[in-house]
């Protein structure tokens, strides 16, 4: 089986890859919901035999019509300074074809950002000035790597905070280079924001289904996600 390499922003995230067997999982990295350690773990991956590159997670929604747990495939990736990296066609139609049944699954461009986008008006800006449905942190560090090296990606992500929802501002630093949170910043962040509870119980229920969305998606694609290195239309 060709090799592929997976990019995750959080723990969370890898862990969904877990249903398939050790011997048959894909290459994994963790970014920490960075955008440089995207573009790091992205570079390890290929200099270490990865043949395609998946950025896979959890991602913000940009238009009200997509809700918590709505897969996006993306057609294209929009990086910080606006440049548009294609994913590649020929694999995502394979990957597309596999999933026509039983997942919530739409196609589009995704905007990747280097900060969290985190209230209503900001993401119907960033909707405007980019005609993207998705954000998230560490897609365009993936297509910008995979492009500069010659190596086809595709980006995977389940919306978690939909268009209308604000995140709490503060959970910007939540997140530790391992992808995972920091109990003692959430605990401050409330205490301090008492308010935000019930935005933050929320957000949870809601990364919950988008997480489980993203399992279900790995069973059915199984460990190669529809992979082909030689497929004609590359």
């Amino acid at each position: 089986m060709a090799m592929i390499g997976i990019v995750t922003g959080l723990a969370a995230e890898r862990d969904c890859l877990a249903c398939f067997p050790p011997a048959d999982r894909p290459a994994v990295r963790v970014a920490g919901a960075r955008a440089d350690r995207a573009a790091a773990a992205a570079r390890e991956l290929i200099r270490t035999g990865a043949q395609g590159l998946i950025s896979f997670g959890i991602a913000g929604g940009l238009t009200p019509d997509l809700g918590a747990g709505t897969i996006v495939l993306a057609d294209r990736v929009i990086d910080a300074r606006g440049r548009t990296l294609l994913a590649d066609q020929a694999w995502r139609e394979r990957l597309t074809a596999r999933l026509a049944h039983g997942h919530r699954l739409v196609a589009g461009p995704i905007v990747g950002s280097d900060h969290a986008i985190a209230s209503p008006d900001e993401k119907a800006a960033l909707a405007r000035s980019t005609g993207a449905l998705a954000v998230d942190m560490e897609s365009h560090a993936v297509a910008e790597t995979a492009a500069r090296l010659g190596v086809p990606f595709l980006v995977i992500r389940a919306i978690a905070d939909a268009a209308l929802r604000t995140v709490p501002a503060w959970l910007a630093g939540v997140i530790d280079a391992e992808g995972r949170p920091r109990f003692s910043v959430v605990a401050a962040g409330l205490l301090a924001h008492p308010s935000d509870l019930v935005a933050l119980i929320a957000l949870g229920r809601a990364s919950t289904r988008a997480l489980a969305a993203l399992r279900r998606l790995a069973l059915d694609a199984g460990p190669s996600f529809g992979f082909a290195p030689d497929s004609p239309g590359r």
